[in-house]
């Protein structure tokens, strides 16, 4: 069984995009310092917040007295994984990539070649994303290919605003 590592990225977005993403999150907060707050879901116009055992539901207005849209976003990941991934290349990344592009929306049903056809499909979905739009396959793109393919922890969501 290969080893499982983990990577950690740092972006900053809106609740938006946290939705958007829809993975738990930690939120950099600035309040005389600099601490991390656990982020699971949404709930109407409020946040859940904290560890599973100690979760709360804040109004996000009083988390945005000292967030600045900073967050930290962590997930599972091949402690050989390739920094980047571009175009030409193969093996079993690209082929990983493959499948994780096939459940993207809109989802990428080409070949199973990083080739220029798959490359203009990347752009269009870094473009989609708000990402640098660079035809590379680094840690945000990654990110956001792996995202609809990880089934727990998801961040929750009221059932009205699934829909």
């Amino acid at each position: 069984m290969p080893a499982t590592g983990f990577a950690c990225l740092r972006e900053s977005g809106s609740w938006a995009r946290i939705r958007e993403l829809g993975l738990p999150v930690l939120l950099v907060l600035r309040d005389g310092g600099t601490r991390l707050l656990p982020l699971t879901g949404f709930t109407g116009q409020d946040a859940v917040v904290g560890a599973p055992a100690d979760q709360r539901v804040v109004a996000r207005s009083e988390i945005e007295e000292s967030w600045w849209g900073d967050y930290l976003v962590v997930w599972p990941q091949a402690p050989d994984w390739p920094l980047d991934i571009r175009r030409g290349e193969s093996g079993p990344a690209v082929d990983i990539v493959m499948q994780m592009a096939s459940f993207a929306t809109p989802p990428w049903n080409g070949e199973g070649a990083f080739d220029a056809a798959f490359e203009a499909w990347l752009l269009d979905f870094q473009r989609q994303r708000g990402l640098a739009p660079d035809g590379i396959i680094g840690p945000n793109t990654l990110l956001y290919l792996m995202a609809p393919t990880i089934t727990e922890p998801r961040l929750a969501l009221d059932r009205a605003e699934e829909g």
